[in-house]
């Protein structure tokens, strides 16, 4: 799938607030539109269905959680493409 920078909405959905605003801050200077930055596994969903993004970028691990059973299987379903970054074990 292919993007116009200046009309793709991207999620942000990580838990780490500093990491979201990096994210955010990097693709707004490459001209990507953010379309929200969001903590939670539910609000991603939430938007992902709704069709409120053209692509996100999900932190694979959320609070302790992965997000790859809720969330990455509908990306996909909704982009063609997921790609999840961070780890989706426990920290050791």
């Amino acid at each position: 799938m292919q993007f116009d920078q200046a009309s793709a909405r991207i999620l942000i959905v990580d838990d780490e607030p500093i990491m979201a605003l990096s994210l955010e801050e990097m693709l707004v200077d490459a001209g990507f539109t953010i379309a929200a930055v969001v903590h939670k596994i539910d609000k991603a969903r939430a938007l992902i269905e709704s069709g409120a993004c053209d692509a996100a970028i999900i932190d694979a691990n959320l609070a302790g959680v992965s997000a790859s059973p809720a969330v990455s299987a509908r990306a996909s379903r909704m982009f063609g493409d997921a790609m999840q970054q961070g780890r989706a074990g426990k920290n050791t």
